[in-house]
């Protein structure tokens, strides 16, 4: 049987409703939210119980306050306004409201809270950090992941443009270019010619 049908809402959104089509079976800890109402309810063995706050449906709050209700009909998602962002609390996926751009990961942070973390920069490397609040970073020292290959391994061109560097360069950093192949021998200080090279040669 069908969610909706289940729910006594043949054709209807489940949880989206209004005050005279509510579920004629409703199951105990249900909840609804009710659109003519803006009322989000929900079921126990006393019947339907308002939650004590009137829930905002449809578009997004352009002036929410702590603790406010916001329904999104569109995605079918219930979010409450907390320390200035809006916290989904109950749908059927994880929502764009949680992210702010292409590439963002979900972490479960040192506050024991689930939280995005922003896309590193091009060529940057995962890392798994515990001394940092999320437990993970971005970094641009390669040397950080030690990587076993059976086969061939594809370095990043990016040579340096002197042998001192620049800042982010680290011992163990590898490129290569048209000519010459880079390693990088010592953490970048500011005056020390750190880059080594070989140049390359046909065969």
């Amino acid at each position: 049987m069908a969610l909706d049908a289940a729910l006594g809402l043949p054709g209807a959104r489940p949880g989206a409703v209004t005050s005279v089509t509510r579920p004629t079976n409703p199951f105990q800890g249900q909840v609804i939210v009710e659109t003519d109402t803006d009322k989000v309810l929900f079921y126990t063995t006393g019947g339907w119980v308002s939650l004590g706050r009137d829930v905002i449906v449809g578009t997004e709050p352009t002036s929410p306050v702590e603790g406010q209700l916001w329904f999104d009909s569109l995605e079918g998602a219930l979010y409450v306004y907390s320390s200035s962002s809006w916290e989904l609390v109950i749908g059927d996926a994880i929502r764009s409201k949680v992210f702010s751009a292409k590439g963002d990961l979900i972490v479960y942070n040192q506050s024991s809270e689930a939280a995005s973390v922003s896309v590193g920069t091009d060529n940057q490397v995962l890392v798994a950090d515990s001394t940092t609040f999320d437990g993970i970073r971005w970094s641009s020292d390669i040397s950080a992941v030690n990587v076993t290959a059976s086969g061939s391994v594809k370095i990043p061109s990016n040579a340096p443009t002197s042998s001192v560097g620049a800042s982010g360069d680290t011992a163990g950093m590898v490129t290569w270019d048209a000519t010459h192949l880079y390693v990088c021998t010592a953490d970048y200080d500011g005056a020390t010619s750190v880059w080594k090279r070989l140049t390359l040669e046909t065969w």
